[in-house]
């Protein structure tokens, strides 16, 4: 397919979250015609929903409804800069799960009949596979779920996350959920200089130098994650991102990555392919782009990648729902 430019939504909309405070902002891509399938994309850490109007406009010329939330301290739905970065003080992965099960329910409720899938980037393919890990069957679940950027971590690793992150939350006091988490800020750094030469702290995101900058140049992304949202991602890759919850899958899976991505790549997927064959899981692919980095959603070869995912689409997509 062509290249297509970013797409601006149709609707913008918002539910109540399960936090009880806050309204969750949504964008909502709509196909010309009637709709052949949903997809609900769960963006990453430091992300907002804003940034995936181009994979929207790709995916709604094929006939699919788009939609999906700013999260809980993100885009527009914090309740000003000073909520960027935070989820909440406690329970903050439960929390971020519920709202993705709430939105799911919304998308089938407005688009009703359909195949519905989820797509999931970064620290949202996380949430993603929380939520294939909570509603295997059932209402909840999904036809299929695309996994961009998604890692490998043993139980024991993000155990010592956790404990390590509540320590440093406690010994900062009343405030120390909401402090900056040095783990993230170095870890962004170091990841950074891994591709020489460097030219951003972020050139670790993309080898198109514009998408990197269009990135650090928007306000409501690449902010610094508290303490507490790191915890809360540890939390994820603690419940859902080491060999049991990849034994327990079964959702036919798609996995996304660039060879050289440092938060996950080859090595990662290697890893998760190999539990996946020893659990007989039935429906599974990965795509590993050579020279790509972390979000291949916004990398040079990106139509490429959009073209792989709606052909992987249209293959689970009944013939009844083409809606041409």
């Amino acid at each position: 397919m062509a290249a297509m430019a970013s797409r601006r939504p149709d609707s913008q909309w918002r539910f109540a979250g399960s936090d009880g405070i806050h309204r969750l902002h949504v964008d909502q891509w709509d196909p010309p015609a009637e709709p052949r399938g949903v997809v609900q994309i769960v963006h990453g850490m430091a992300d907002r929903i804003a940034r995936y109007g181009e994979l929207a406009a790709q995916l709604t010329a094929g006939g699919y409804a788009v939609i999906g939330a700013d999260l809980l301290g993100h885009g527009e739905t914090a309740l000003g800069p000073g909520e960027l970065g935070f989820f909440a003080a406690e329970g903050g992965w439960e929390t971020a799960a519920r709202d993705v099960r709430e939105l799911r329910r919304i998308g089938a409720r407005r688009f009703p009949g359909i195949p519905y899938f989820l797509l999931g980037h970064s620290m949202g393919s996380m949430l993603v596979r929380q939520h294939l890990d909570d509603h295997p069957a059932g209402a909840d679940a999904v036809d299929g779920a695309i996994l961009s950027g998604t890692t490998y971590m043993n139980k024991p690793m993000a155990a010592a996350g956790i404990a390590g992150l509540t320590v440093s939350m406690r010994v900062r006091g009343r405030r120390g959920s909401r402090a900056v988490s040095p783990l993230v800020e170095h870890l962004g750094g170091r990841l950074g200089k891994k591709f020489e030469p460097q030219r951003t702290s972020s050139d670790w995101l993309s080898r198109d130098p514009d998408y990197v900058d269009a990135n650090l140049a928007d306000p409501l992304c690449g902010f610094p994650a508290t303490l507490s949202l790191s915890r809360d991602l540890m939390v994820g890759c603690r419940n859902v991102g080491g060999v049991a919850s990849l034994h327990r899958l079964r959702t036919p899976v798609l996995f996304v990555s660039g060879s050289e991505d440092p938060l996950g790549g080859r090595p990662a997927l290697r890893r998760i392919m190999h539990e996946l064959e020893a659990a007989g899981h039935p429906d599974f692919t990965a795509l590993v782009y050579p020279g790509g980095r972390h979000e291949m959603f916004g990398e040079v070869n990106r139509d490429e990648v959009f073209d792989d995912v709606a052909a992987w689409l249209d293959a689970r997509t009944p013939a009844r729902f083409t809606g041409r």
